[in-house]
């Protein structure tokens, strides 16, 4: 397991960092590529394609990152474009519409999904209790394990991309990176890493095999533009030119020989084609939301529903409109078109084409318990350790009134690590929970927030014990009534959040825990997204899949 090395003073930056983001700049650079005037007229297509709705799933307004998966189409459900703490993952039998709520992802949005090895990967684009590590969930379609990707910090896992047969992974904090691990192993090490300018922060995103490179769109500040890797350790993504510099872009998507994309916002969004050499405008302008191809078609849609289709780019059909909601993303899943975005009901939408077929469960996943076994990497509990002593040393710092101060923070948070590093034994971190703690008050979020030592310190050794995957979690700390105000960046303190969280990943399925996850979905003062928390540790201890239905929990529950 890779694990925090910087103790309590990760933590606290973790959490007190300024969020990261910014709109795009008003005024936009001329473009330094060609732009021949494109074909406009748009043709009404002889045999139009129709994308019916497949599935609305809430209580979240958007479904996106569609994959397919064992005969399954698995999505997220969450909220975009604004902080928010919550992040499901859903599957589907499109033949017949049973649909399945799978996890809760404990993150502000999910990454790009990947199948890999016979797993299905899922980055936390924004993980909650991360604390500087970049974390990727994984699963064989019924268990789930977690990976750790060691950061210097990491705040935010965006995609995965099999490269070569190695896991390449795109994370962030300030700067941006790749990292890789090397197919068969455990370890990561950073490839890449692109500097975002003084003050500013750096993305890569959309990462696309093309040419035998990878391409990707890059945001240093304000500036977005296409950036090229060419696959060697240590090179830099470098600019692609000529294209459109410092104009938004999205939708990266590879038709036949070239690699297409948005270009610009609002109504008079432009695609553009690169083909290694040269860029240049192709097809209409609209409103388009997202590009995908299928091998033989390339497709874009808009906000608006509006379908269009090109063999080549430069001649466009337009094909039957969405109906019931606003698209915001096209996927391509085993040949098949997806549609995905926000449904008129405000729920998550999904439309296909109806009578498509996934492909059946690959034969690798039969193989897929030995390989997420694989995964979990917990150190042993040393035998060369003095844990009462280990223990009375902890206990000392959480009773030490300034522990926050300029030294024992760090103290107290190395000491935890490395209990967790040595394999501590179950227990020990529920112990520490009832050792008497120093009350102390310090400010976070850049002095917008007064934070006690108690509710730190609780949070630290939950955040433990869930790392060590300890199922020995209090049932009264998931009961801690929640006292903290909101804030822009949905960045929390909370003692009871990080029960929910250990309860998940330590799979602590008792009737007490359970009944007391229950009583929480009862509190009117939480916030919306830790309703779904406690529905993803529910799922997670007892590999139950009841969803958002409370009834069916409580009945089940009781039945026990």
């Amino acid at each position: 397991m890779q694990l925090i090395r910087a103790g309590l003073s990760a933590l606290m930056l973790a959490f007190c960092v300024a969020a990261c983001g910014g709109a795009e700049p008003k005024s936009l650079q001329e473009s330094n590529a060609s732009s021949p005037e494109p074909q406009a007229d748009i043709a009404n297509a002889q045999q139009p394609v129709q994308l019916d709705i497949l599935t609305t799933t809430g209580p979240w307004p958007v479904a996106s990152r569609l994959i397919g998966y064992n005969g399954r189409l698995w999505f997220a459900n969450s909220v975009k474009g604004i902080n928010h703490n919550a992040a499901d993952i859903w599957s589907i039998d499109i033949a017949s519409g049973a649909k399945r709520y799978e996890r809760s992802l404990f993150s502000q949005d999910a990454g790009l999904p990947l199948v890999y090895d016979g797993l299905l990967y899922w980055p936390l684009e924004d993980a909650l209790l991360a604390f500087g590590d970049g974390i990727i969930s994984v699963t064989d379609g019924e268990d789930w394990a977690r990976m750790t990707i060691p950061g210097s910090p990491i705040y935010h896992s965006y995609e995965a991309l099999d490269w070569k047969g190695d896991l390449l992974t795109l994370a962030a904090a300030g700067d941006t990176a790749l990292h890789r691990k090397i197919a068969g192993q455990n370890d990561w090490q950073q490839i890449v890493r692109h500097t975002a300018p003084r003050g500013k922060i750096a993305r890569l995103k959309e990462l696309t095999k093309f040419n035998g490179a990878v391409y990707a769109v890059l945001r240093d500040g304000k500036k977005r533009r296409l950036a090229r890797w060419s696959g060697i350790d240590g090179e830099q993504f470098e600019d692609v030119l000529p294209w459109p510099r410092y104009k938004y872009l999205n939708g990266l998507t590879v038709h036949k020989d070239a690699l297409f994309a948005l270009v610009g916002r609002g109504a008079a969004r432009e695609i553009w084609r690169h083909d290694g050499q040269t860029s240049y405008r192709v097809g209409p302008t609209a409103r388009f939301a997202d590009l995908a191809s299928d091998g033989e078609n390339l497709w874009a849609v808009t906000f608006e529903g509006d379908l269009l289709s090109s063999t080549n780019g430069d001649v466009w059909e337009r094909h039957e409109k969405l109906i019931g909601g606003r698209p915001n993303a096209l996927t391509i899943v085993d040949g098949g078109l997806f549609a995905s975005g926000t449904g008129s009901d405000d729920k998550g939408i999904i439309w296909w084409q109806k009578g498509h077929r996934l492909k059946t469960a690959d034969p690798a996943a039969s193989q897929g318990e030995s390989k997420l076994s694989r995964l979990d990497i917990r150190p042993k509990t040393s035998t060369s350790v003095d844990w009462q002593k280990k223990g009375a040393e902890i206990d000392a710092l959480l009773a030490d009134p300034d522990v926050f101060g300029d030294n024992g923070g760090e103290l107290l948070g190395d000491r935890v690590v490395e209990a967790i590093a040595s394999g501590a034994p179950r227990g020990f971190f529920a112990q520490r929970l009832q050792s008497k703690i120093a009350v102390a008050s310090f400010s976070g979020f850049g002095g917008d927030s007064n934070i006690n030592s108690v509710d730190v310190s609780q949070l630290i050794l939950l955040w433990a014990m869930a790392q060590s995957q300890h199922a020995d979690v209090p049932p009264a700390l998931l009961l801690k009534p929640w006292r903290s105000k909101q804030n822009s960046y949905e960045k929390y303190l909370e003692p009871a959040m990080a029960a929910i969280h250990a309860v998940a990943m330590a799979k602590q399925g008792d009737k007490a825990t359970i009944d007391a996850l229950l009583k929480r979905l009862e509190f009117k003062d939480d916030p919306d997204w830790l309703h779904s928390q406690v529905i993803g540790a529910l799922t997670a201890a007892t590999g139950q899949h009841f969803g958002y239905d409370v009834d069916a929990w409580r009945e089940w529950n009781d039945a026990r």
